[in-house]
């Protein structure tokens, strides 16, 4: 479940490389091989980490969470939060990053230590 929310909370991040791509003009066929590599890095690193920490304590998992949640914090706040609101007008993207770190939380909580 770990490997699962943080997956889904680095999605938007995904989302405003490929947003940036297309406002640079780059092509379609590249947008696509960047989402397709987004999504490949996404579901790979939540398998391997699956595979890897499903047996850890609680303490090596709690640390990860800490170590995660930071991370996540600041991509956001460094590459975002400022794209989304470049030209001045809202957008939904602080809602997106709201949800995508309660999803990120609740996933989290609900992982059993073994």
């Amino acid at each position: 479940m770990l490997a699962l929310s943080i997956a889904i909370s680095t999605a938007p991040l995904a989302l405003v490389t490929i947003a940036m791509a297309k406002q640079s003009g780059t092509t379609l066929r590249f947008r696509r091989t960047l989402s397709l590599i987004f999504i490949t890095a996404l579901v790979g690193g939540a398998l391997l980490g699956f595979l890897v920490f499903r047996n850890q304590s609680i303490d090596v998992r709690l640390v990860l969470i800490a170590a995660a949640s930071g991370f996540l914090i600041t991509t956001v706040t460094q590459s975002i939060i400022p794209e989304a609101n470049r030209d001045g007008e809202p957008s939904l993207a602080a809602l997106f990053f709201v949800a995508g770190l309660s999803l990120y939380a609740l996933f989290t909580l609900l992982v059993k230590p073994v």
